[in-house]
């Protein structure tokens, strides 16, 4: 006899599906863009020369194709150099965005430039993790430009030389919006948690975005390698 499956549990397995899918698109092109530039900084480095912006002047063209083949929920994508990799420059910033109505639009990061002297870039979570970690990692969510955003980070090193992060920023209420037919339909409290346990999304006014839940012996299903998770922290909906 066919065994009957949970709906509220095969819709959580659903979620972590959905979100483990669109971190995997977005981690394929910052893994694309953080090799690219180790192979263009490589034979740089080996003959102790210093990095200039010339050697990247190829990149804005890929991160630009990177862009248009990620999930649409990517609405910006592009590689931060640390600080003093180039020593010309304050931060180097080759990064594309979508515009609301979902087109590429180079101009765009352009029409801010106060915000690479404006972060301390080398202290964000989203550069200094991967730095320390030497993997890839998912941050937040945080403010940026008034945006409750997360960022998909990629570390770009050269043998033992941190070059800085290729990158991809999602915002929260887009993602959430793609998945609220889905979290709507589960009958308990149902929400999905980042790395350290805090909430992003949830059905649930009890489990609003940042709240701290203790996961241990809920059920829930991962949202691929990078921590997060789908949690059923009840069977009944409050």
């Amino acid at each position: 006899m066919k065994q009957k499956r949970n709906p509220g549990t095969d819709v959580i397995a659903e979620i972590a599906d959905r979100t483990g899918l669109l971190f995997d698109q977005a981690f394929s092109e910052t893994k694309y863009l953080a090799q690219l530039c180790a192979n263009i900084s490589s034979p740089v480095i080996r003959n102790n020369l210093a990095l200039e912006l010339r050697h990247f002047s190829g990149l804005r063209a890929e991160v630009v194709r990177c862009l248009s083949k990620v999930d649409p929920l990517v609405f910006g994508i592009g590689v931060v150099l640390d600080a003093e990799v180039i020593p010309t420059e304050s931060f180097s910033l080759f990064w594309i965005e979508r515009d609301a109505e979902g087109v590429i639009r180079d101009g765009l990061t352009w029409s801010y430039p106060w915000r690479g002297d404006f972060y301390e870039y080398s202290r964000c979570d989203w550069m200094n993790l991967p730095r320390t970690l030497r993997k890839e990692v998912v941050v937040g969510p945080y403010i940026d430009c008034d945006d409750y955003i997360f960022t998909l980070a990629q570390p770009i090193f050269v043998k033992d030389f941190f070059l800085g992060v290729a990158s991809a920023d999602i915002r929260l209420d887009d993602y959430e919006r793609i998945l609220a037919p889905q979290l709507s339909i589960v009958s308990g409290n149902c929400a999905v948690v980042n790395a350290e346990g805090a909430v992003v999304v949830s059905n649930s006014v009890q489990y609003p975005v940042g709240a701290r839940l203790d996961t241990k012996g809920l059920k829930s299903a991962d949202c691929g390698n990078t921590g997060w998770r789908v949690v059923e922290t009840s069977t009944n909906r409050r």
